[in-house]
């Protein structure tokens, strides 16, 4: 009777497994992350077997949340530079030096009131005839100087704006009518120093 010789078991491995040059490795791809979102919860990472996208986009924003918008300069609004180019040259010059000055910015903010005024009621500033045009109103004022003479300057086209406000601008169409009564330095101080009722008369 004749008997099988035992094989080793180390020789029965040998055979049933190639070695480890000859395995061919099977590429893997990990499986991506997915986050659910469930009524405003993050829940727990879920894998999905999908690759994840490379690109992230910006959430975008409610439909009901409101978007601010900076509002820009009215269009008829009169500008800083509007008001001080209506002086004679000396005088701006005078004005942009002490532009921080409380007395100045009184000045500016009365003859803006001033200009303000005149374009709602469509009455002209009357110009003259010189080598720079400068209205003449505002020529009146050339022996002023600013800030000294700030106060009075600032009372003068607060009275200027009571009287032009007190006409009929169908029958008052320039400013030439307050030039013409005021020759003077004097003439200059005392329309500065009327009172409001004898303006509106």
């Amino acid at each position: 009777m004749a008997t099988g010789r035992k094989v080793p078991q180390s020789a029965k491995a040998s055979r049933a497994s190639p070695p480890p040059s000859q395995q061919q490795e099977q590429p893997t791809t990990p499986p991506s992350i997915e986050q659910r979102h469930v009524a405003g919860v993050a829940a727990e990472p879920v894998e999905t077997g999908r690759p994840e996208p490379a690109v992230a986009f910006a959430e975008a924003p409610a439909a009901d949340e409101p978007m601010e918008v900076e509002a820009g300069p009215a269009a008829d609004e009169i500008s800083l530079q509007d008001i001080i180019t209506n002086f004679l040259p000396s005088q701006q010059e005078e004005i942009r030096e002490h532009l921080n000055d409380e007395d100045i910015q009184q000045v500016l903010n009365e003859v803006k009131n001033f200009l303000t005024m005149l374009k709602e009621s469509d009455i002209k500033l009357s110009s003259g005839r010189g080598r720079i045009p400068t209205p003449t109103l505002f020529g009146r004022l050339r022996y002023l100087t600013l800030p000294k003479d700030a106060a009075l300057v600032r009372k003068f086209f607060e009275k200027a704006t009571l009287f032009f406000s007190a006409v009929n601008p169908a029958q008052i169409k320039n400013t030439g009518c307050l030039s013409t009564m005021l020759d003077s330095n004097t003439h200059i101080t005392n329309f500065a120093n009327e009172t409001e009722d004898n303006l509106r008369l």
